[in-house]
């Protein structure tokens, strides 16, 4: 039996597949187009200053940016559970929704943390008056700075794993409960594993900026002497994202915008990187969690005489169970339906099955001896 990706490897999770993540263009592709439109945006916003600018900043923060993970992080999600990826039109028209989704959900678990900023602005109220206010700062202020963090830390955490699962194609609704289950059962677990690829990435970061780093002086050097370019104003480059409205060199301007090329180039990599890795995690660990009774209840009822819709395969999927768009949370989201027999060999059944003389239970056709009491069908 093929094992898929996230249960391979020597890491928790298949964390050492998360490199198969380059191979996928369509995602990176995704995320390079949304990297450079940030990046101009960024420039204008800079340069026009005062509520241009915010507005500007506001939208590279909830459009731009998380726009363009949600498309790719369905792309990845497709290579993560071994299927055929979706064309790109269709993962950017499908990418709406799950954006939506996805800031839903961020905005909800933003709710708790502006009520505890709210509980902290009112014991630091508190904490003002005379003499007693600084002793009791001193008592409450390791705990505010605990709580804020576990509060941080959980809200990063629920973040990283509800996009996966409404990449995967959860609903609102069930992600949230997707994510109670994963706190109770696999806390633990999902923090090892957060851990664990938030070192890979690390890593992978430092490589490729290190890779850069080094094959800067050889181009630096030639440029200075050929072009003519002051060696500080690459310096300046690197730090002056106002440079574009002053008189300056364009070779400089040219050199800026390259280097924040490369940036982008280097953030889209790892990015691509880090959401197959949460892919995988996420498919891991709802794997064998079982909620499903917990489902039922938390579902809308339905009346008995409404037929359950039969789901299609999308057009991109490979029309097998293990490929079906919902099969990571198949364990969480959704129960087997039941084999009926048909009414002819259950009728036949009926005939031919024998009946044990001392409890009088119908036991299997064939079976010599009462699966209830034991005793001899036949004696």
């Amino acid at each position: 039996m093929n094992q898929n990706m996230y249960e391979k490897g020597i890491f928790f999770s298949g964390l050492s597949n998360i490199p198969k993540a380059l191979r996928n263009e369509k995602a990176l592709f995704s995320l390079l187009v949304t990297g450079l439109v940030a990046m101009i945006l960024a420039f204008l916003g800079r340069n026009l200053g005062g509520f241009a600018g915010i507005m500007l900043s506001l939208l590279i923060l909830l459009t731009v940016l998380p726009f363009g993970a949600s498309v790719a992080g369905l792309l990845l999600m497709d290579q993560a559970r071994e299927q055929t990826p979706r064309p790109l039109r269709k993962a950017i028209s499908d990418g709406i929704p799950v954006y939506l989704r996805i800031l839903g959900i961020a905005l909800l678990g933003l709710v708790p943390v502006a009520i505890f900023i709210l509980f902290l602005g009112i014991l630091l109220l508190i904490c003002k008056i005379p003499h007693v206010g600084p002793v009791l700062y001193a008592v409450l202020f390791p705990v505010l700075l605990i709580s804020s963090g576990l509060l941080c830390f959980g809200f990063m955490a629920g973040l990283s794993m509800a996009s996966p699962a409404i990449w995967a194609g959860a609903t609102f609704r069930e992600t949230l409960e997707i994510l109670r289950q994963i706190a109770n059962h696999r806390g633990l677990e999902l923090l090892v594993n957060l851990l664990l690829l938030t070192v890979l990435i690390s890593l992978a970061q430092f490589l490729l900026a290190g890779l850069a780093v080094v094959g800067s002086p050889p181009v630096v050097l030639t440029s200075t002497t050929i072009l003519g370019i002051d060696p500080l104003a690459f310096l300046n480059s690197a730090v002056a994202s106002h440079m574009v409205v002053l008189k300056v060199d364009s070779h400089v301007v040219a050199a800026a915008f390259g280097l924040m090329t490369v940036l982008v180039l280097v953030l889209a990599v790892t990015a691509a990187m880090a959401m197959m890795g949460l892919s995988l995690i996420y498919l891991r660990i709802t794997k064998d969690l079982s909620s499903l009774e917990t489902m039922r209840t938390a579902a809308p009822h339905k009346g008995t005489d409404q037929k359950e819709p039969i789901p299609q395969p999308p057009p991109w999927s490979i029309e097998t169970g293990d490929n079906h768009p919902a099969a990571g949370i198949e364990d969480i989201l959704a129960s087997p339906p039941a084999e009926t027999p048909p009414a002819a060999t259950m009728a036949d059944n009926a005939k031919t099955a024998p009946i044990c003389p001392r409890c009088k239970v119908a036991a299997q056709p064939g079976d010599r001896f009462c699966g209830e009491c034991g005793g001899n069908l036949h004696g």
